[in-house]
């Protein structure tokens, strides 16, 4: 459990970096079950601002330039379509 915790963090990290969300300058972090702050905490100290929600809909979304989905969290499919269709 531990190195597969390791490894998505390490994805996660990976996949941000990629897409130049390193770059992105509020990002939220959709807890979960097995929510840990070790990915915001990263992500503070590279300098990015970020915000750690437990529930979202299409407009509060629309406030970040990046969301992650971390653990095993509520989930709004419709809200997340929006967000990415209107750019984020």
């Amino acid at each position: 459990m531990i190195r597969l915790f390791i490894r998505t963090i390490a994805a996660v990290t990976v996949f941000l970096m990629s897409l130049s969300i390193a770059n992105a300058t509020t990002i939220a972090i959709v807890q979960g079950g097995f929510y840990t702050s070790d990915l915001k905490n990263n992500l503070v100290a590279q300098g990015i601002a970020v915000s750690e929600i437990a529930t979202y809909t299409a407009a509060s979304l629309s406030a970040y330039d990046a969301v992650v989905h971390y653990g095993n969290s509520f989930t709004d499919t419709s809200a997340l379509t929006n967000y990415v269709s209107g750019g984020g």
